[in-house]
């Protein structure tokens, strides 16, 4: 009843539900997103409670009544929160390629600096004075790692960092952006377009 959702324990009957309210992620998501996982539930991941997804629900709620399941849960957010996910709606709201412009633009001033004004990729000199040593910053334009991750790895990269690097023994970590949902969803626009060779 207070959005808190639920942890999972070690019990074989408990599954983590995810919180609705402040400390969860549906007020980073867009209109679109709410009801289309309203509607067609959330499969969950392999694991040992395979079976523990969210149930569509479509056909037992209409389309009114999951609008109003929104709206309930939107009245719960803080107004910032509110007006992030008014934001992120109306920017996925705008034609694809003025989402692919804004995203061209961010890149150039958060992304160009390690990845190369073309994403030619750069090589950066790291470390204390007298310990500096070069670190391959990897292009992006080819990257087929990159390439074949899905949108959400890609927005998962680009606002959390990188944790790992798939390189061995590679010193460079992808760093946290500090973007919002709706800047990463148009930075992985930009991305695709390029390798689609669709941007200039």
């Amino acid at each position: 009843m207070d959005l808190q959702g639920r942890d999972a324990s070690w019990q074989l009957d408990s599954v983590f539900v995810p919180p609705l309210g402040a400390s969860g992620k549906a007020w980073r998501m867009t209109d679109g997103q709410l009801q289309a996982m309203l509607q067609d539930g959330v499969h969950a991941a392999p694991s040992r409670l395979p079976a523990m997804g969210m149930p569509p629900f479509a056909g037992r709620l209409d389309g009114q009544e999951i609008g109003d399941v929104i709206a309930y849960l939107k009245e719960q957010w803080t107004k910032p929160e509110r007006d992030h996910q008014v934001r992120a709606t109306q920017a996925a709201a705008l034609p694809a390629d003025v989402r692919a412009q804004f995203g061209a633009q961010l890149y150039a001033v958060k992304c160009a600096i390690c990845h190369g004004a073309k994403l030619e990729g750069l090589t950066q000199r790291i470390g204390a004075p007298g310990q500096e040593r070069s670190v391959r910053i990897p292009p992006l334009k080819h990257d087929i790692l990159a390439q074949a991750m899905s949108d959400a790895l890609l927005r998962g990269i680009i606002i959390q960092g990188e944790a790992h690097h798939p390189i061995p023994h590679s010193e460079f970590r992808m760093p946290d952006m500090r973007v919002s949902d709706e800047e990463a969803n148009a930075l992985v626009l930009y991305l695709r377009q390029v390798w689609q060779g669709i941007a200039p």
